[in-house]
């Protein structure tokens, strides 16, 4: 049975209509996924830190740090783990190290041996850890990691929780890195660890580019007034001035009100050193505890553009490098997202998203539709930002998944919303990110010999929503027959490797080695395959010849499903194990599914109205509560040829796999209601 065990803590027990349910699950969502905004904050690069992508640690290589340590030298390193919310964290860590909280040891690791996990529960904000590091063997390094503890090997991010390594004190405070301890020597005994990373800079009054390019010859200064106040300019006739786009002269004072923006720009900028005075200067959106050299955005370039504008969000091509902002002091700055769920790049955030833009689409409901086009915005805008950042420094802040665009995940679910986007703003940096996403899809994913798609290799049911969405769409957005081809081409292919016949579901995995389905009918993998089609089947013209095809498909696969619900109207982990918990999301995505094949002509409405509403009624007593929380949702999976792998696998708390999909039944319910 599902999540919620007594009726009175249950949405149903509220005696709510379907639009009253949708609004308590989205005023929940609202409430646990907020929208954020972009901030700028300055980075200071530590040539010993690299930064790792999001399913692998940090490194702290403290033998670059301190090339001539002994063996047995040791140093420590201070980490601020800052997080949204109080919650349990897993932090992994690898070296000769110990790792400590408020003195007390926590985690202790040997160079060369296995890593080792610590949970511990934070509060909101900044939690100090500290680890001993002792070079050994000749290795000094340092490796951390900070995850969720049932996924403690994946960077808490951009999925569930998001943790940033940050300094904890000084003017450093609240920026990206770790801080650093002197060098001890073997037998030194410590009390308290010395740390050495450098006082922020001191800068004078002046703007200069020759300190982030010497040889620069463009360079552009923007700055704002944060109250009323006065500018004066020393040295920089040469420049051209501007305050809210309007030219004023760079002689005498410039008088500025509150949010007054100030562009300087020259084409002679490696000589040129003006100074500055004033009293109501800030660098438009940076978050920095620095007090010096933060008055400017400062941006450096090696030829004058054709036309300039400033943009915050985009990086500027110069000589084929992407070049962004800097401080006076040279810093770089950074664009940081600190949330888990709005402006992030994951598949089932999207999921989520989607939910949210079936009700904008199906009920005109405004502040749904507000929250999914400001998420695929921020995501469209900073596409580009997210590139230079991965060049730059290794890992981008955000967006770490449009990096890895050699896998599904990051690519159809993506693609999919941001084709729904484009059509509803015809955002040019959308269409941006579709025809690179449309590439990415056609060729860079590993395929079988008849052209479907594997995942390494194996072959995954999940993989039909995470491509099959997106090419219906591109089929109708661009009127390529190639995209219209690939849809059979991947169905079939699906399909004949993990069709089960004598039940008529799928198999969650096919092996390539020894060439054989798991016969796992996994039920969120069933429901990403019933989706595809859905999706397919409602996008796809009716007079397209493959129609016929996919609904046949469809309507073999929905008896199938249908016959395997269980008493309580929900379905279960293992669709054909009745000792496997009944689960969230594969109820809500057959459920949803039966709805649409009625209204659509391709299902009848006796047999399959009843096993939808019933689905819908048991997701409503069992899997969401009196405050719209979503309970009972699988956690994502990897694959097994043993059922039992399912069966063991927890679930998670207001997961998005569960919550949008929801969302998305309840509208498709309410489209009943209302014929």
């Amino acid at each position: 049975m599902g999540e919620i065990k007594n009726y009175e803590d249950s949405a149903a027990a509220l005696g709510l209509s379907t639009r009253e349910n949708i609004r308590l699950i989205v005023e929940n969502l609202y409430r646990t996924r907020p929208m954020r905004e972009v901030v700028l904050r300055p980075y200071l690069p530590q040539p010993w830190v690299h930064a790792r992508p999001v399913l692998s640690f940090d490194e702290i290589d403290l033998g670059m740090r301190y090339p001539d340590a002994g063996e047995g030298d040791f140093a420590y390193v201070r980490a601020g783990v800052l997080s949204e919310e109080a919650r349990d964290i897993a932090v992994t860590m690898e070296g000769e190290a110990t790792l400590y909280r408020d003195g007390a040891a926590l985690l202790k690791t040997q160079a060369g041996g296995a890593h080792e996990t610590a949970i511990l529960a934070v509060e909101p904000g900044v939690t100090e850890l500290v680890a001993r590091c002792k070079k050994k063997n000749g290795a000094f390094v340092l490796r951390l990691l900070t995850a969720v503890p049932f996924y403690p090997m994946m960077k808490a991010r951009d999925y569930l929780c998001h943790l940033r390594t940050v300094f904890s004190r000084g003017e450093y405070r609240g920026e990206e890195g770790y801080e650093i301890s002197r060098l001890y020597h073997a037998g030194e005994t410590v009390e308290t660890p010395e740390y050495v990373f450098p006082a922020a800079a001191r800068v004078e009054k002046e703007i200069r580019f020759d300190r982030v390019d010497a040889s620069a010859r463009f360079g552009c200064a923007v700055s704002e007034a944060a109250r009323d106040g006065v500018l004066r300019l020393t040295n920089a006739e040469t420049a051209r001035v501007t305050v809210n786009g309007e030219p004023v002269s760079a002689a005498g004072e410039i008088t500025l009100r509150k949010g007054d923006r100030v562009v300087l720009t020259t084409e002679n900028a490696s000589a040129f050193h003006a100074a500055y005075a004033h009293d109501c200067l800030r660098a438009p959106g940076l978050e920095t505890a620095r007090e010096s050299g933060v008055d400017w955005l400062l941006l450096a370039l090696p030829d004058a553009p054709e036309s300039f504008t400033v943009d915050l969000q985009t990086p500027y091509i110069a000589n084929g490098e992407r070049r962004f902002w800097r401080t006076a002091d040279g810093s770089y700055v950074r664009a940081y997202l600190d949330t888990s769920f709005f402006g992030q790049w994951f598949y089932a955030l999207m999921v989520g998203n989607y939910g949210l833009l079936k009700l904008y689409k199906d009920w005109d409901c405004a502040r749904e539709g507000d929250y999914f086009l400001r998420n695929m915005r921020t995501m469209a805008a900073y596409y580009e930002y997210a590139k230079y950042e991965a060049a730059q420094f290794g890992d981008p802040t955000f967006l770490q998944r449009a990096m890895r665009l050699d896998n599904l995940d990051a690519i159809g679910t993506m693609g999919m919303n941001f084709v729904e986007y484009y059509r509803l703003t015809k955002d040019e940096k959308a269409l941006h990110v579709i025809r690179e996403l449309a590439d990415a899809l056609m060729n860079n994913i590993p395929r079988f010999p008849d052209g479907a798609f594997m995942r390494g290799t194996t072959m995954w049911a999940d993989d039909t929503f995470m491509s099959c969405p997106f090419l219906v769409r591109l089929a109708c957005l661009t009127g390529e027959r190639k995209y219209f081809d690939e849809l059979k081409t991947q169905i079939e292919g699906f399909h004949k490797r993990l069709f089960i016949e004598e039940e008529s579901v799928y198999s969650h995995i096919f092996f390539v080695e020894p060439g054989e389905k798991n016969r796992v009918p996994w039920g969120r993998g069933n429901g990403w395959i019933m989706l595809a089609l859905v999706e397919i089947l409602t996008n796809l013209p009716k007079d397209e010849p493959d129609y016929v095809y996919f609904a046949e498909r469809f309507r073999v696969f929905a008896a199938g499903v249908r016959a395997l619900q269980a008493e309580s109207g929900m379905w279960r982990q293992v669709l054909d194990k009745e000792e496997a918990y009944e689960e969230t999301s594969c109820t809500a995505m057959y459920s949803l599914s039966f709805l649409t094949g009625i209204r659509l002509g391709l299902l009848p409405e006796e047999g399959y109205r009843q096993a939808a509403e019933k689905g819908i009624a048991a997701l409503l007593r069992y899997s969401v509560d009196r405050q719209g929380n979503v309970l009972g949702v699988c956690r994502g999976s990897s694959c097994s040829m043993d059922y039992h792998y399912y069966l063991k696998l927890g679930t998670a708390f207001n997961d998005d796999h569960g919550t949008g999909i929801i969302l998305w039944a309840l509208s498709e319910l309410l489209k009943t209601e209302n014929t």
